[in-house]
């Protein structure tokens, strides 16, 4: 038997090759699909806290609103320190409230509870870069920040006409005077506090679509994205279980039943039976070439006993012309011996034959049940024996040497150690191949992992 690899052995090998790559991209496809999934979460959670942020400015600047109007009305200075104190969270002066979002000032100013402080202090404008707000969006936004600034000095002239304090040439509130509630009334009823209010909510308004442009077209992305991936990551499975569906036949119909079959036989062999014919001497791959071999044992030790029945019939006739022939016993004699010497070897070949089949067949058993580790035990001076028997043993180490490489990458791979190279010294033809592609496979799929 030649070293090269025979039809089953090349079989095997892409079988073997093709399983364990499906599998790894498929493991892929559900990363893929996993991190799309997880991206897209954050997308939306991010919308949702962008809406969340330019909700406030709007809020806020509807709250100093409402707060102001009440001041001026009433002089009640609870409702000016409480106009202060949005300007000092909105501009991270203070410490914002907890769940700031939602309703917060209008149980202030009932005088209901409201949540502690977050802990955090940073201001509105700081908050909506850390969100990622795209340039667009930030001069918008930064637009009605300005208006409402804008706004805020309108009602900051309001409040101090109320305590009787009136800007100078600078700009600054300390010219006292009388108070003038109507002035106060006047300027936070104004055409010109309309139009800032309607300069303040325009620009957001504005951002709102530019962002949920912004956002629709990166959802979008997303979902696409994790639809393509689930459907490559279907599609490998698919393979995958066609390979496996594959090998599983291939398995059955070209190795286990064949291995069985020809087993049958040796034990048949071995137990001293006749088998007129060999199971799958017609066979063109490695277990028809083994059949062959038994096929060639089987003859040999018929002819064996066949002759030893001769020799016996020769041996009785020679001992009845002896007592004929007195002169010629000393010759009967040592040709007796001669032949008796010829069969106990054709005997001890027979013998050496048997025990032969009976190693093949406990090993093929063996190999039947998955146990490659079984070898032939052979006599190093009978060249057949030796010749049979090591060619077997020299095909199962060659089997379960691949597969203990292939069992120890596939168990690191599993426990995520992809650094380690594999080692494929001393292989060759198919085995070889099949450990390079293993090789590439963990070294492409290491690169993989490095580069996420």
């Amino acid at each position: 038997m030649s070293g090269k690899t025979g039809p089953i052995g090349r079989t095997g090998t892409i079988l073997a090759f093709l399983g364990p790559l499906l599998a790894l991209l498929t493991a892929a496809m559900a990363f893929w699909v996993v991190s799309a999934s997880t991206r897209l979460s954050e997308m939306q959670m991010n919308q949702y806290n962008s809406y969340l942020l330019a909700d406030e400015l709007r809020q806020s600047s509807d709250d100093l609103t409402r707060l102001a109007r009440t001041y001026v009305i009433t002089a009640d200075a609870r409702y000016e320190e409480q106009y202060l104190t949005i300007l000092a969270i909105r501009n991270g002066e203070v410490e914002r409230p907890l769940n700031y979002n939602r309703i917060y000032w209008d149980f202030v100013a009932a005088d209901r509870p409201v949540p502690g402080g977050s802990g955090m202090t940073r201001s509105l404008q700081q908050l909506m870069a850390d969100a990622g707000f795209t340039e667009r969006e930030f001069e918008l936004l930064a637009e009605a920040q300005a208006n409402s600034d804008g706004l805020v000095a309108l009602e900051v002239r309001a409040m101090n006409a109320v305590k009787g304090l009136f800007a100078n040439a600078a700009g600054e509130y300390v010219v006292r005077g009388a108070p003038d509630m109507a002035l106060a009334a006047d300027l936070m009823h104004s055409p010109e506090y309309h139009g800032f209010k309607a300069d303040i909510v325009a620009p957001i308004d504005q951002f709102f679509a530019e962002m949920e442009t912004r956002f629709s077209v990166a959802v979008e992305g997303l979902h696409r994205e994790k639809q393509v991936a689930t459907w490559v990551m279907i599609a490998t499975a698919g393979l995958l279980l066609l390979v496996a569906g594959y090998n599983g036949i291939f398995t059955v119909r070209r190795i286990i039943r064949p291995m069985a079959a020809i087993q049958s036989a040796m034990v048949a062999l071995g137990a001293g039976k006749t088998v007129a014919q060999i199971p799958c001497v017609d066979n063109r791959d490695e277990f028809g070439d083994m059949a062959r071999e038994t096929s060639r044992f089987r003859d040999r030790s018929d002819e064996a006993v066949r002759l030893s029945e001769e020799v016996k019939a020769a041996a009785e006739e020679q001992r009845k012309l002896s007592e004929a022939q007195k002169r010629s016993a000393a010759e009967a004699a040592e040709a007796a011996e001669r032949e008796t010497e010829r069969m106990a070897a054709e005997r001890e070949e027979a013998r050496l034959m048997s025990s032969l089949q009976e190693e093949i067949a406990r090993v093929v058993q063996g190999a039947k049940a998955g146990n490659l580790s079984e070898r032939a035990r052979i006599d190093a001076n009978h060249e057949t024996a030796r010749r049979i028997g090591g060619a077997l043993n020299e095909m199962l180490d060659a089997f379960e040497g691949t597969f203990d490489v292939l069992g120890n990458v596939f168990s690191e791979m599993a426990d995520g150690k992809l650094a380690t190279a594999i080692d494929a010294s001393g292989r060759q033809g198919r085995f070889l191949e099949l450990l390079e592609r293993a090789e590439d496979t963990r070294a492409g799929l290491a690169e993989l992992v490095s580069l996420t």
